[in-house]
Parts: structure tokens; sequence; C-alpha cells
């Protein structure tokens, strides 16, 4: 029997918020200050995981805990290792929309497979408008169901 082709309207659009202090973060405490569930910033981030299907859309966005007028600015998202699930090493540039956020679709082809990926982000506080000059970063992973 033969398996049902992918339809596009079954794709998802999957949102991944991280969570970050913006006043207490720096270089040597992201665990600490960082986190993709808000209510819980002891979570360990390199194992959070997210679950798609080929064709879905992943968009990760950056939201302060700490200040309503911080931006957290998602700058990069970087295969690491395993399979490289969006057919390039590095979302960012045209992927990334004028909120901080960048978006990735999942490529076809990838049923089954999984990603360790890094996701580099920057903030950007709002009282100054300033730039926090270090870039900080975070291992998640993706996991394509079969």
């Amino acid at each position: 029997m033969k398996a049902p082709k992918h339809n596009k309207d079954s794709r998802k659009n999957h949102n991944v918020i991280l969570y970050v202090d913006t006043k207490n973060i720096d270089k040597c405490t992201i665990d600490e200050n960082s986190s993709f569930d808000q209510y819980d910033m002891d979570k360990d981030n390199h194992k959070f995981k997210i679950k798609v299907e080929a064709d879905d859309t992943i968009t990760w966005s950056g939201l302060s805990i700490s200040s309503p007028n911080d931006k957290v600015i998602i700058t990069k998202i970087k295969h690491e290792s395993d399979s490289n699930i969006f057919g390039r090493k590095n979302l960012r540039g045209r992927c990334c929309d004028d909120n901080g956020n960048v978006i990735g679709t999942v490529s076809n082809n990838t049923k089954g497979k999984s990603e360790i990926y890094k996701i580099y982000f920057q903030i950007c506080e709002g009282n100054n408008g300033g730039l926090k000059k270090v870039v900080f970063r975070i291992d998640p992973q993706i996991e394509v169901d079969p």
C-alpha cells in the first residue's frame, strides 16, 4: 500500500519562545536566566526538544521576563549535529523578521530524523536602546516524526 502524500494543508506552525531574564543574564549565567518554559528557569535548555513533521514551520522568538521594554532578538539558528533538517547550516538574514524572530521550514525528506542546533540571541535594552555586546547560545533539539 502506498503511503499518502503529505498534504500542504496539514502543515503546522510551531512557535518556540525563549524566555530571558534580560536584567540578570550574562555570558556565565545563560542557563540560569533563560528557558523555553517561562515558569521554570531551572529546566535544562540542552534537553529541550520540539517534535515536528516534514514541511512544518518553526518560528523562534524571544521574550524578556524582567522588562517589557527589553527585546530578545534571535539572530541565528545554526545546525550543529545529526541531520540538517532545514537543508542549510544557518537560518538568519532573510529568515529574520522585524520582531527579532527566525523562521525555518522543515525539509520534506527528513522524516524520522533529528537535529541538534544552537540558538544565537542578543538583547536590546529598551531604556537606552543599546544592544548587549554578548551573543548568547543555547543547544536544543528538533525531532521530525516518521
